[in-house]
């Protein structure tokens, strides 16, 4: 829809009478990046040239270029209607801008797709220092412009009135000494002292806070920030000189591109991340946008709440909001707040001319949307689109909960560690704050999955103090938990059915849940192979290809690595062995094999322990998941489902008795799966889906046809007129003497005239006429590959011209 929205606004802008051709920008995560270029784009548009940034200048010269693959090269550029440039670094970019720069344009008559990833628009300098100079004699920093001294941004308000400095310490991490003044001399001597007044490669470590120093603090938002990125050949990093692309298109080419395609939206929602303040400043090089996601929300009204305020800043001011706005502020009006308040234990009484006493509120967003948001914000400028509407029909899918009790040795020692984690979090809430709940859901969460490790877990003060610490026994190495043990028989069940399998995990680096299931997969027969973060994004499709062709059957992995851009077609089978608490990514990563070109029946497992963490988080993201069906329309809100939008369960939840019963949460997920596909989509099985998906490309390729207005051509067939030809070459004679005497004629008669006359008489026509039957054969052979080839490779926008 994107790529149809690009060609069309393309198109009016070259009937408007515009002397250039059409600038798009796609943004996407960095395994998509590619498919967009090698296969959306031209499976979409047509023929397609992909140009690197270097040669956009030199691609015209070579038209004379004696060399074979650079000429080739410009006439790929010619006939294509769509050019595809890739810009993988700060060089790319930065070559791209000059280029502009100098005048050129992409020739009317074409678009130019920009192609840049996520994580790399992101990237800004490999380093920072701080942009001032060390005044050795006051031992203090200073402002190089002004030379007036410099205070640190950790310093309280009534310090920097006192007069406070910024000294070495504030600034640098290593050393913890300044150079001496003889050193610092000798530098200058030799022509080694850096602009910061110190010897080069002095400084080892340059402290986060120097791209927080401004000259001047009073202002709200200043523009004063003395850091810089560190310089390779002044020794201040190891690395290449390296700029956000993000902020080289916003400062040198706002408004440069024509529109602006957004891939996978939510993972660029987050308020303060480096991928949404990037999206934030690439925004501004677009003059339209789209933004294309398959889950606008994760069921909590905030989720949508950054992106609505990059894009439509004036809409959310005219209505009250402000940059300040925090997501409690948001939810108050569109969604969910959960106040928790707590009164001293002590009851200590604080008041000073009352018996007031001091209280703890504690103010949390839930799951739950507002209506209103929906209507405010989101209906007149959103597209909801579903498969059904391509009218192709989906094998089926099957998403199942199964709920597994854990060992009576383990429960017992689960339980005591899951009330000691939770008293222990309660206690130095006062002390810690929300900090003390940081370590409470993985540890409990995985000590469910793994008692072989044991658990301990410290809380510490700021100061680096240990406050108190927890402790769970471990089991021995060889015990296998009953979650273990179910996932072993769902395992081997899948590939006696010759199923392929990929496991999905959350907790990979410090837990190793990788490697603990690979090894009990191992010990009962099953070889699973994992694919970790060592295997970059843009390579993990190869490298799934690769697994595929070698025969691997069951694959273990990080939800968050698969979870958008990649087509798990080979493995039907998707057992999510942990859950993230991001329904986002649940959702996305379920839905990887249940793609189109799918032909086997696709079945979603969540292994979940019963009265445990891992049920109070499969009930939380339950009513997250309800809640976006909601604002997607998917559930009405008199819909029964409904009511779990709303449950009371907490981020934090720990009162395992005040939760649903496990069989309700699991029926309510099943519930929830099914509304989660539309109900317009035709979901068929294994044994009748070729016949169906055949019959419905052939409906869609005629409707199609006839949107475009393409109508068949009609080939003339000329072989009537050929065999009358061929009977003109007979002598008349020979015809009426045949039929003359046809009622009477015997099978002798019949054998004599075909012996004689036909075989000795008209030798001669019987093999000119052969000869003529084999021209016309092979006449209408030629003209049937001609009309095939007339329309090969042309996209469906071409039939429409």
């Amino acid at each position: 829809m994107s790529l149809t929205a690009a060609h069309v606004k393309a198109r009016q802008r070259e009937e408007s009478g515009a002397n250039d051709g059409f600038r798009c920008l796609i943004v996407g995560p960095s395994n998509v990046i590619p498919k967009w270029a090698t296969s959306e784009i031209p499976k979409a548009l047509g023929s397609t040239c992909i140009l690197e940034p270097s040669l956009l200048s030199k691609v015209d010269k070579f038209q004379h270029s004696k060399n074979r693959k650079e000429y080739k090269l410009w006439a790929e550029y010619k006939k294509s209607k769509q050019i595809v440039t890739i810009l993988n670094s700060t060089e790319d970019a930065l070559s791209y801008i000059q280029f502009v720069k100098s005048g050129w344009r992409i020739p009317k008559g074409k678009i130019h797709f920009i192609l840049v990833s996520t994580d790399r628009m992101k990237l800004h300098s490999f380093g920072f220092v701080l942009g001032a100079k060390w005044n050795p004699y006051h031992f203090h920093w200073v402002n190089p412009d002004t030379g007036a001294a410099l205070q640190s941004p950790r310093e309280k308000q009534e310090d920097r009135k006192a007069g406070v400095l910024a000294g070495w310490k504030d600034v640098i991490e290593k050393p913890s000494n300044p150079p001496t003044l003889a050193e610092i001399q000798e530098a200058r001597k030799n022509g080694l002292l850096d602009p910061h007044g110190l010897p080069i490669g002095y400084v080892k470590k340059w402290k986060p806070e120097v791209r927080s120093f401004q000259a001047d603090y009073t202002s709200e938002k200043s523009n004063c920030s003395l850091a810089r990125p560190a310089i390779k050949k002044l020794g201040e990093s190891k690395y290449g000189n390296r700029w956000m692309i993000a902020q080289l298109f916003q400062r040198m080419l706002p408004k440069h591109f024509h529109l602006g395609i957004f891939d996978e939206i939510h993972q660029m929602k987050a308020q303060g991340s480096g991928r949404g303040l990037a999206f934030h400043k690439i925004l501004k090089s677009c003059r339209k946008s789209l933004f294309l996601t398959g889950t606008l929300t994760n069921g909590a009204s905030s989720s949508i709440h950054a992106v609505l305020w990059r894009v439509f800043p004036k809409e959310l001011i005219n209505m009250g909001f402000s940059h300040k706005t925090t997501a409690e502020t948001w939810a108050q009006r569109y969604g969910v707040i959960e106040k928790v308040k707590k009164l001293d234990t002590d009851m200590k009484q604080v008041g000073v001319t009352t018996n007031r006493q001091k209280e703890n509120v504690i103010v949390k967003e839930k799951p739950g949307i507002s209506p209103e948001l929906v209507a405010n914000h989101l209906l007149d400028k959103s597209i909801f689109m579903d498969v059904s509407e391509l009218q192709i029909p989906m094998i089926t899918l099957e998403e199942k909960p199964i709920v597994v009790s854990l060992d009576d040795d383990h429960f017992d020692e689960y339980q005591k560690f899951h009330s000691s984690m939770y008293i222990a979090c309660q206690t130095l809430q006062n002390d810690l704050g929300t900090a003390a709940w940081s370590k409470f859901n993985p540890s409990v969460l995985n000590y469910a999955d793994q008692p072989t490790l044991g658990m301990t877990v410290s809380f510490e003060n700021k100061m680096g103090e240990t406050l108190y610490s927890v402790k769970a026994p471990a089991f021995p190495p060889e015990y296998e938990t009953a979650k273990e043990r179910k996932l072993v028989e769902l395992v081997l069940q899948r590939l006696a059915q010759n199923r392929r399998v990929i496991i999905y995990t959350n907790y990979t680096q410090e837990y190793r849940t990788n490697q603990r299931i690979q090894m009990v997969l191992k010990r009962n027969g099953v070889d699973p192979v994992i694919l970790d973060g060592k295997i970059s994004a843009d390579q993990r499709f190869d490298w799934l290809e690769d697994q595929t062709k070698k025969g691997t059957k069951v694959i273990i992995t990080n939800q968050r690595l698969v979870e958008v851009g990649l087509d798990l077609l080979a493995f039907p089978t998707i057992i999510f062995w942990q859950m993230n608490d991001d329904i986002n990514t649940v959702r996305q990563a379920a839905k990887r094999s249940h793609r189109l070109g799918q032909h086997l029946h696709c079945e979603v497992l969540y292994l979940v322990n019963d009265k445990t963490q891992q049920m109070a988080q499969f009930q939380r993201l339950m009513s997250r998941r309800v809640s976006a069906l909601l604002v997607e329309g998917a559930i009405e809100r008199s819909d029964a489902l409904a009511k779990y939008a709303d449950t009371s369960s907490s981020s934090l939840t720990n009162d395992l008795s005040k939760m649903l019963e496990s069989s309700e949460i699991a029926n309510a997920w099943e519930e929830a799966a099914q509304k989660d596909l539309d109900s317009n989509l035709e979901l068929v099985s294994e044994e009748e889906f070729q016949q169906k998906i055949t019959e419905a490309f052939a409906k869609l390729t005629q409707e199609t046809k006839n949107l475009c207005g393409y109508i068949e051509p009609v080939v003339e067939d000329n072989i009537t007129d050929d065999l009358e030809a061929l009977f003109d070459s007979v002598s008349d004679e020979l015809i009426d003497d045949i039929f003359a005497n046809f009622d009477t004629f015997t099978e002798d008669d019949y054998a004599a005239i075909e012996a004689i006359e036909v075989m000795e008489t008209k030798k001669k026509e019987k093999i000119e006429s052969k000869a003529k039957v084999e021209q016309i054969s092979k006449s209408k052979n030629k003209r049937s590959s001609k009309k095939e080839d007339l329309y090969d490779g042309l996209s469906l926008f071409d039939f429409a011209m």
